[in-house]
C-alpha cells in the first residue's frame, strides 16, 4: 500500500482557496498563467513519484496560451482542463471515499484514507466549477463578445 502523503492531501483545499482568491480578485490571463504553472508542476510531481496524472498536458497548454496570448487557444486549453476534471469525475462521483482512496491510492480503509477519499472528491466538484467559471471569464473578455454586448 502507498502511503497517503498528508501535504499534498492538504495542499488540495488550499490550492483551490488560493486559486479561487486569485481568480475572482486579480487579472484573469496572468492568474491563468500562474495556476496552469502550478498544477501544471503538481501533475509532473504526480507522475514522477509513480502516480498517472496526464493533467501536465493540458496545463502546458494553457500556459502556452496565455504567454502568446492567443484568446482562443486559451478558451480552448481551459476547456481541456475543465475536461481533465469533469470526465474522471463520473468515477470520482460515484465510487465512496474508501473505493477512492482504495483504488487510487491502494489505501487501506483507515480515517486517514477516508479523509483523503473525501477531499479529493470536494477537490474535483471545486475544479470543476473552477474551471467552468475560468471558461466563461475567459469567454466574455473576448473582444468580439465586448464589441457585441457593449461591454467595457
Amino acid at each position: 500500500m502507498a502511503p497517503i502523503n498528508v501535504v499534498t492531501m492538504m495542499l488540495m483545499p488550499v490550492s483551490q482557496a488560493v486559486s479561487w482568491h486569485m481568480i475572482l480578485t486579480q487579472e484573469l490571463y496572468p492568474t491563468l498563467f500562474k495556476l496552469s504553472c502550478f498544477y501544471g508542476s503538481w501533475a509532473i510531481y504526480n507522475v514522477v513519484t509513480g502516480g498517472k496524472d496526464l493533467a501536465f498536458v493540458s496545463f502546458g497548454l494553457l500556459a502556452s496560451a496565455v504567454h502568446f496570448k492567443n484568446h482562443k487557444f486559451i478558451f480552448a486549453a481551459s476547456s481541456l482542463v475543465f475536461v481533465n476534471y469533469a470526465l474522471p469525475f463520473v468515477f470520482v462521483a460515484r465510487w465512496s471515499a474508501a473505493k477512492l482512496a482504495k483504488v487510487i491510492k491502494k489505501a487501506d480503509e483507515s480515517t486517514l484514507a477516508l479523509m483523503w477519499g473525501y477531499i479529493y472528491k470536494l477537490y474535483f466538484v471545486s475544479n470543476i466549477c473552477l474551471w467552468a467559471f475560468v471558461i466563461y471569464k475567459v469567454y466574455t473578455s473576448f473582444e468580439g463578445y465586448r464589441r457585441i454586448n457593449g461591454v467595457q
